[in-house]
């Protein structure tokens, strides 16, 4: 009997070493192909995304959902406060909940909706996420650990 996988990454070098996880959280059999050991046997031109995709695992990235109307000012500096701290690793997914056809595939944004009908943003790490907030101030708070 085969084995059937979802997704194969051949030769996917570092960034095939990142994406790979994320498949496997969503649920996908995953198999990694690479011709030679992982990483290569000799200096490979691309060494520092391997570096990247080390430091990606030894951290905690934070996962952020933003939850709230494209355009709407709440929405607009909940993204600004996260744009503008300096949170290496993160991963980022937002939704309009006014689009007609929502994302649904991703895990992050799974049963995320707004707070009092007021924009909201979720700060979790591996799906488990702190309490939802609803302000510019208190994101920054939680993103920086207080």
């Amino acid at each position: 009997m085969k084995d059937t996988y979802d997704l194969a990454i051949i030769g996917g070098g570092a960034a095939g070493l990142i994406a790979a996880p994320f498949a496997v959280q969503l649920g996908a059999r995953v198999a990694f192909i690479e011709k030679d050991r992982i990483g290569g046997s000799r200096y490979p031109l691309g060494f520092s995304n391997w570096l990247c995709a080390l430091d990606f695992y030894l951290s905690q990235p934070k996962e952020i959902a933003i939850i709230g109307p494209r355009n709407d000012r709440g929405t607009l500096e909940l993204l600004h406060t996260l744009c503008t701290m300096w949170l290496p690793n993160k991963v980022v997914a937002a939704r309009d909940p006014n689009d007609p056809a929502p994302v649904t595939e991703l895990k992050l944004l799974e049963n995320r909706q707004m707070i009092d009908n007021r924009p909201t943003a979720y700060v979790c790490y591996r799906y488990s996420c702190k309490k939802p907030v609803t302000d510019a101030i208190s994101l920054s708070a939680q993103l920086r650990g207080d």
